[in-house]
């Protein structure tokens, strides 16, 4: 459309400027009655320069004529008599078409140029802006390379010492517990940052799959809230819950991540003393999670990047609320996962802030009753096939405790060896073994008798949804991710009996 505009008016150009010009050499005779080819000219010189060579041919037809018709000899026709009437024709055409075709080309030749020089200076500012994104990745990568050390640095170190306190020979059991106790703090912390890292490539590369299910957003504030009430999270802080039932279809555990985020950064960037309040609840077609506190707020130059991989308030050298500045890129990404948003508010540094979580709510479902299974009962020995030295031996050390009669094996053909001379209830695999790997030695465990009625666990590293996918259909009932805590390996061990078991039994 605008195209055609454009073209349109070249060519109003050529009709309008040599009509212009024959209408004043008419109306100003004398005055230019002595030079109207030089007048006729000039207008078919405009029309080149401003609408280009195939119009101002046309004006060039046209204002001959014009001439014919309104100034030459016998005027109202266009029939020329005069032989010198003749020649100026003649001439005028020879320089008209001249002149048109040299003003065209210098005109176009600066079109160009300035066509070029704009192109060129639109290079250059992608060119800077490109730099200048680079030079910012490239800090914040050097930024996050030197918090990751100093989070890394800080618990290792803290379980270094504690370490040392358990081998020393005068400590007392206080010490030692509080050694004990220092041990599991730090590995948690390192745990959590471990999966926050995946989590975030995870959501990057798009290998994160939710398990939807009917989730009341009120259960899963309240859940957490209590947890963190129950260890004395809020004791500094006047804390507040007002949980109103909005349910949603989302995966539990990605909307807990969400809550455990934003209640987080709210008690560590809130002082003592300060308010923290959390609400949810319905507001149309949509179910609200809102997360406000009386903090240290955000500042305006931040507010538009708060969501960015990596970007923190400023928090100098000593950095005493640590973190990566990962945990509200997740929040934002695990919520657009659910077809949700989420918003920052903040009036500025020192006056608090608000996070808003919005999702497409769904009608509450129907109460069914649940029934919670059975504990597998009768286990006595279970075997640990794992290729870590040290690894093996604790976890060992953590089940004989617990009463169970374990045997290890550091490979893969030991360990399917072992598996059908002894005869466990339970096998605890790591999947990257020597020999074969524990893919394999569950398929192997699973094509015997006694291997249907054992209970496949693996507990690996590898925690991806192709992991996952790989060990169930090779066979295992369980797939866990190092580190894994104690309660949650209990209950993989006593957990009910693989339907096989039943049946073959």
């Amino acid at each position: 459309m605008l195209a055609n505009s454009v073209a349109l008016r070249r060519w109003a150009w050529a009709v309008i400027v040599p009509a212009a010009v024959i209408g004043g050499i008419l109306l100003s005779r004398p005055l230019l009655d002595k030079a109207p080819f030089t007048s006729l000219l000039a207008a078919v010189l405009f029309v080149a320069w401003h609408s280009g060579h195939a119009p101002a041919l046309f004006a060039t037809a046209l204002s001959m004529m014009f001439a014919m018709f309104f100034y030459l000899a016998p005027q109202g026709t266009l029939q020329v008599s005069n032989p010198g009437d003749i020649a100026g024709l003649v001439v005028f055409l020879a320089v008209a078409l001249f002149a048109a075709r040299v003003t065209a080309r210098v005109r176009e030749a600066m079109r160009r140029e300035q066509v070029a020089r704009t192109e060129a200076e639109r290079q250059h500012e992608e060119a800077d802006g490109l730099r200048r994104q680079a030079e910012t990745s490239n800090r914040a990568k050097d930024e996050f390379l030197a918090m990751l050390g100093h989070e890394l640095r800080n618990p290792l170190e803290a379980i270094a010492v504690a370490v040392g306190v358990l081998k020393r020979d005068g400590r007392t059991e206080e010490q030692a517990l509080r050694a004990q106790q220092v041990i599991t703090r730090q590995v948690g912390h390192l745990r959590d940052l471990t999966d926050d890292l995946l989590d975030v490539a995870r959501l990057t590369t798009g290998k994160i799959m939710l398990s939807r299910q009917p989730v009341d957003l009120a259960e899963v504030a309240l859940h957490w809230w209590k947890l963190l009430d129950s260890t004395g999270t809020f004791r500094r802080h006047r804390a507040r819950i007002d949980a109103d039932s909005a349910w949603v279809e989302g995966d539990e555990t990605r909307l807990v991540q969400v809550v455990e985020n934003l209640l987080g950064n709210a008690v560590k960037y809130t002082p003592p003393g300060g308010e923290i309040r959390v609400t949810t609840g319905v507001d149309g077609d949509e179910a609200v999670l809102r997360v406000s506190d009386t903090g240290i707020g955000i500042d305006t130059d931040l507010l538009p990047r708060v969501f960015d991989l990596f970007v923190q308030g400023e928090q100098g050298s000593h950095r005493p609320k640590g973190g990566l500045g990962i945990g509200l890129t997740l929040v934002k990404r695990l919520v657009e996962m659910h077809d949700g948003r989420v918003v920052a508010v903040s009036d500025g540094p020192g006056r608090g802030s608000t996070f808003e979580v919005r999702l497409p709510r769904i009608p509450p479902p129907m109460a069914t009753p649940s029934r919670r299974p059975a504990l597998r009962a009768g286990v006595e020995r279970v075997l640990i096939i794992e290729d870590d030295a040290d690894s093996r031996e604790m976890l060992r050390c953590a089940l004989e405790l617990d009463g169970y009669e374990v045997h290890v094996a550091d490979d893969g053909l030991a360990g399917v060896q072992m598996a059908l001379s002894v005869r466990p209830e339970v096998v605890i695999v790591d999947l990257g073994l020597p020999g074969i790997d524990g893919y394999e030695v569950a398929r192997r465990i699973r094509a015997t008798g006694a291997g249907r009625r054992m209970r496949l666990i693996t507990l690996s590293g590898y925690g991806q949804p192709e992991d996952r996918r790989r060990s169930q259909e090779a066979g295992f009932d369980v797939h866990l991710v190092k580190p894994v805590d104690d309660g949650t390996l209990a209950e993989a061990i006593q957990a009910p009996p693989p339907p096989s078991a039943s049946a073959d039994s």
